[in-house]
């Protein structure tokens, strides 16, 4: 599957469903620019440059354009990106002496199961 084509139909699906669930208030439409803002951010749907959608411009003006008749708003909110996460230091050193501990530990069963 290519991120472009993948990026495309998201963005498709995300139009319909921001247009179509809105009625239920901003609770509901929150929620679904969230997850279509999660699910955008995963690496299946990223691009290297955004000319790679320029054989889809006239499916991304439709959803666009229901988008802004509809919802302006959620067109401006499924733009905005998550804060990365970062593991402090510390975190990071103390999680690689553990997966370490017990590769070290893996090897000595082993040869010590090897011996008898």
């Amino acid at each position: 599957m290519k991120n472009c084509w993948a990026y495309v139909q998201t963005f498709k699906a995300f139009a319909l469903a921001a247009t179509s669930y809105q009625y239920l208030g901003n609770f509901a439409l929150f929620n679904v620019i969230d997850m279509y803002r999660m699910q955008l951010g995963w690496h299946d749907y990223q691009l290297s440059s955004a000319k790679e959608l320029g054989a889809y411009q006239e499916e991304l003006v439709e959803a666009t354009q229901l988008l802004f008749d509809k919802s302006p708003e959620a067109l401006s909110m499924i733009s905005a990106r998550q804060a990365q996460t970062v593991v402090g230091g510390k975190l990071a050193l103390r999680s690689l002496y553990v997966i370490a501990v017990k590769k070290i530990k893996g090897i000595f069963k082993v040869s010590k199961s090897n011996i008898r």
